[in-house]
């Protein structure tokens, strides 16, 4: 559960920075986002880091892809691939 409200907070933070600069490139979002995991010193799993950047990126895409979505509306679309992010993660942690 942890981990879902994480990869849920770094979704919010693209929305937010893209709210508050609709002019960043996409680095820019991505460093933010990245600045923002790093700065988080109670996450120490890897696994939970990198769940929360594929949340952030799957955020990004969609608010790019349909600019018109609320941030609920594309938070509501992270949260029904959360299930899916995680298990693949998973399965290429367990493929190392």
């Amino acid at each position: 559960m942890e981990e879902k409200i994480k990869m849920i907070s770094a979704a919010t933070r693209v929305i937010k920075f893209r709210k508050q600069n609709p002019l960043a490139i996409d680095e820019e979002v991505f460093q933010d986002v990245s600045d923002y995991i790093s700065e988080m010193d109670d996450i120490r799993d890897e696994k939970v880091k990198r769940c929360m950047v594929a949340a952030a990126a799957k955020a990004f895409k969609i608010s790019r892809e349909d600019p018109k979505l609320t941030e609920k509306e594309v938070l509501r679309k992270v949260m029904d691939e959360i299930p899916g992010m995680v298990l693949e993660i998973e399965q290429e942690e367990k493929s190392k």
